[in-house]
């Protein structure tokens, strides 16, 4: 027979790991956006698009911009 506090242990181990997996879910698509913007940004330098006009199309400051073609060129 189950005792009430061992119900809330599993309780709140279950709702922890339900948490865990949004979180990761989360980072996981934060990430594969940003490998998405980068690939989107360097493709776009190797057709000779000004940096502004990559900078408007993907929505970020010129400076950030440019770091991410310097970081990956």
């Amino acid at each position: 027979m189950c005792n009430i506090s061992s119900l809330y242990i599993n309780r709140g181990r279950a709702e922890g790991r339900a948490e865990g997996r949004a979180e990761g879910k989360a980072e996981g698509k934060a990430e594969g956006s940003l490998e998405t913007t980068i690939n989107h940004v360097i493709a776009m330098f190797k057709k000779n698009i000004p940096v502004q006009t990559i900078a408007e199309i993907v929505k970020l400051p010129v400076r950030e911009t440019e770091k991410i073609i310097r970081e990956n060129t």
